[in-house]
């Protein structure tokens, strides 16, 4: 499939499921609705303020966890060739929603504990440097400003392969179901190998640049007092999703 096809199939598969957008969308704009209401609660009781803050936590997770849920029966039903936009199924949602944030932890451990050792070494390296010299040291600054520009770049770098893995290690828990997926390391590598590094991350720079674009040629709608607030939630945070997971399916089948 040529790049412009995969991202005009994902966003006419997308308008194509306008309802269910707005399904979507109707969840997430009443926890934004249930937050405002806690939030002005405090003139009336802090009692009731904290039960509906904590009400309106609960629900926000439930609401994350069926948008991450569904957009992994996205990913399912493209991998699975389908062209219409899955059925709810509220449970099910909630469940491939938790798998998704299990994923998501799994694979940011690695890059976090790198992160980490690579800020105790700098700040080592810093302490030991500032021992050492007690006066201004022009070389000593430019060591330690390289020192850390590199730190940081090793971090983004570290984050950034480790999100691209996890993209395909979504498409094979999507696919599969099962959790114990996500750590086929040999089958992930072996299908971004196929797609190619190179085209891969090209395809994700696209795939952000246009989701971008998106979101901000929606926003002129908010130009419309309210209405336009209130049109926006409801379609493009659900119309993202749906769009990206799509795209995110389409890849994966060009790697199988």
């Amino acid at each position: 499939m040529e790049v412009t096809e995969l991202f005009n199939d994902a966003f006419n598969y997308s308008a194509r499921g306008i309802e269910k957008i707005v399904t979507l969308g109707v969840l997430l704009f009443g926890i934004i609705i249930l937050g405002v209401i806690s939030g002005l609660s405090v003139a009336l009781s802090p009692i009731l303020m904290f039960v509906l803050v904590l009400i309106t936590i609960i629900l926000a997770l439930v609401v994350g966890f069926i948008f991450d849920g569904y957009g992994l029966s996205v990913i399912r039903d493209t991998i699975g060739q389908s062209e219409a936009l899955p059925e709810f199924n509220w449970v099910e949602n909630f469940v491939d929603g938790l798998k998704v944030l299990v994923l998501s932890i799994v694979y940011m451990i690695i890059p976090v504990i790198v992160a980490v050792i690579i800020a105790v070494i700098v700040g080592l390296s810093t302490g030991i440097a500032s021992t050492i010299s007690t006066t201004p040291n022009p070389a000593m600054f430019l060591a330690l400003f390289t020192s850390y520009g590199i730190a940081l770049a090793v971090i983004f770098l570290v984050f950034i392969v480790f999100g691209l893995i996890a993209i395909i290690a979504k498409a094979k828990l999507a696919e599969t179901g099962r959790l114990g997926a996500i750590f086929e390391f040999e089958e992930i590598f072996a299908a971004i190998a196929k797609l190619g590094w190179i085209n891969f991350i090209f395809l994700i720079i696209l795939l952000l640049i246009i989701a971008v674009i998106i979101a901000l040629a929606f926003a002129l709608i908010l130009y419309v007092p309210l209405f336009g607030l209130i049109v926006y939630l409801l379609v493009v945070p659900a119309f993202l999703l749906v769009f990206e997971s799509r795209v995110i399916g389409l890849i994966y089948n060009e790697a199988k």
